[in-house]
């Protein structure tokens, strides 16, 4: 690759060797026609993913933590490892759910102006069979708490979503298992970020077993709960960042201007507050036209840490 990558692509991988041959085949020709690099993030890993990985070309990291939280940063860490500052991530599954032919409706929301792109499924009638009854009212209820914490309206947590570095470094996630997934959706408001959310398809499993739902209901009640209170924590936690958010809608095109306005917070007493105040420094543009905007909403929580 002649250029640095504007786009890392993490996988999170616990045990996903049979999974990540045909993930990966399918998902290379996409990342080099975007110009991405492609990392996996293995945690508590006990299979052969690492060396399936590495035979196609991926950058791979490590950890010994599970939790899907800290395979995305293991994913993260390879990157930084390898040398790369890409100027945004884009979070996929590591067992096929996500269609890589689908990036560009992320990529372009990016381009136009988003900070946190989010793949949503909920209102994609043909998703539903695919994600079961139970799945599917659980993110639609999550993603309503996530609304009513955030005040941006949400109805999903999916995990395929894009998170410019300068947010995702702003935002210094800590929730590395159940609410991974969440926590952007809430810190991101707070940070004046402008939202963008895009229909996406979810797919079957390719390989492998879930590791969280389509297990009991009991189970997923149990996850759910763990995952709403993560999202509690995250929204009244000491030195969280505060500011207006703009949802600016899904399916756009315009093309990314190189520096870019996005609202400064209103308060910027907190601690995190530098790191936020270095988004705006930078980044200045116009706001995206009228028409480039659209009503649709959502977003999901990961294989191993959510639904």
């Amino acid at each position: 690759m002649s250029e640095p990558p504007d786009i890392a692509i993490i996988l999170p991988v616990r045990d996903e060797e049979a999974a990540l041959v045909p993930v990966l085949a399918e998902l290379r020709p996409h990342a080099e026609r975007h110009g991405a690099v492609v990392a996996v993030g293995l945690n508590d890993c006990r299979d052969r993913s690492r060396a399936v990985a590495e035979a196609h070309g991926a950058l791979v990291g490590e950890t010994a933590e599970r939790g899907y939280g800290h395979g995305c940063l293991a994913g993260i860490g390879a990157v930084h490892t390898a040398g790369l500052r890409p100027r945004a991530y884009v979070f996929m599954a590591a067992d096929g759910a996500h269609d890589p032919a689908e990036l560009p409706r992320l990529l372009d929301a990016w381009r136009a102006g988003a900070s946190l792109v989010l793949g949503q499924r909920t209102a994609v009638p043909r998703n539903w069979p695919v994600l079961g009854g139970v799945r599917a009212l659980s993110n639609l209820a999550l993603g309503a708490w996530a609304s009513l914490l955030s005040g941006q309206w949400y109805s999903d947590l999916g995990p395929f979503r894009l998170i410019e570095r300068s947010l995702f470094e702003a935002m210094a996630l800590t929730e590395t298992t159940w609410g991974w997934t969440i926590e952007p959706q809430i810190l991101a408001p707070f940070a004046g970020a402008r939202i963008a959310q895009v229909r996406v398809t979810e797919r079957r499993r390719i390989a492998g077993e879930q590791k969280v739902t389509g297990v009991s209901l009991r189970h997923s009640l149990t996850i759910g709960l763990a995952i709403a209170r993560a999202g509690m924590r995250c929204r009244f936690r000491e030195g969280a960042v505060h500011g207006p958010s703009t949802d600016v809608g899904i399916e756009t095109s315009t093309a990314r201007h190189p520096e870019r306005s996005v609202a400064e917070p209103k308060d910027l007493s907190h601690p995190r507050a530098e790191a936020v105040r270095s988004i705006w420094a930078f980044r200045s543009a116009p706001p995206l036209p009228t028409d480039a905007r659209d009503s649709s909403t959502t977003l999901r929580s990961g294989r191993n840490d959510g639904f």
